[in-house]
């Protein structure tokens, strides 16, 4: 009867769902890895099984689905242990009319919270790609100062990231090209397009190296200038 009045408070508010009504912990268990629920909508006092419990196999099973309790337990001691083990929401059935708002929080609340799991996760593949990349990739500001440099730069220049950070690629020159050279760089990349062609560069240690860069404006979603990030690859031995 509990569910039913649930159900009907939440058809009132205008949301249409597919639910599945459980009572004991394997079925609840079971539901969790086949019926994989958007949301969970539980009572504290169930007949074999409690909503405590329930919390905790979501936490396990199912850790970004939001979880509901719906209860005649007005006891301010169980709530708060339920919200801080990671209830999104505590509702007494005497004031069901909540439900409803507190229901299209707790959904659009997962949706945030999927979505920034997937941008980590993509962040987290861009990262490992730059990191462990064969060419030696710099990032800097608008103004040519380092930001990052990768592993592949600090093993070819022997220069470490925290001796090149705020500095800019300038501690590579070899005095080989030009200063037309270096202008026609930075008034190709400061109009926004990309720069390619070949250094003679001079690494930590005093030796000579060759390298073919390519050179890139980032852009902000404005289309303004925020980095320049530069791919190079060694090229000291085909040369030869």
């Amino acid at each position: 009867s509990d569910a039913t009045l649930i159900e009907r408070q939440l058809k009132m508010r205008d949301i249409h769902f597919q639910n599945l009504v459980v009572d004991n912990s394997d079925d609840y268990t079971k539901a969790l890895l086949e019926f994989k629920p958007d949301i969970i909508l539980s009572d504290y006092n169930l007949p074999a099984f409690d909503g405590f419990s329930a919390l905790m196999l979501r936490q396990e099973l199912a850790p970004l689905t939001p979880f509901l309790l719906v209860t005649g337990t007005t006891n301010e001691e169980t709530a708060v242990k339920c919200m801080k083990a990671g209830a999104d929401d505590y509702i007494l059935k005497e004031n069901l009319t909540r439900l409803g708002q507190a229901f299209r929080a707790a959904i659009d609340n997962k949706t945030i919270a999927r979505s920034n799991k997937e941008a980590l996760k993509k962040l987290s593949i861009l990262s490992r790609a730059v990191e462990q990349n064969p060419a030696l990739i710099i990032i800097t500001d608008k103004a040519g100062k380092i930001e990052y440099v990768n592993p592949r730069f600090t093993e070819a220049t022997g220069y470490a990231l925290s001796e090149v950070v705020g500095k800019t690629p300038g501690i590579l020159k070899s005095g080989k090209q030009s200063k037309e050279f270096y202008s026609n760089l930075w008034q190709t990349i400061l109009s926004g397009r990309e720069w390619s062609g070949e250094f003679s560069n001079k690494k930590k240690n005093g030796d000579l190296y060759w390298e073919n860069a390519r050179i890139s404006p980032l852009l902000d979603i404005d289309g303004e200038i925020t980095h320049f990030v530069a791919i190079k690859e060694d090229v000291t031995e085909k040369r030869q």
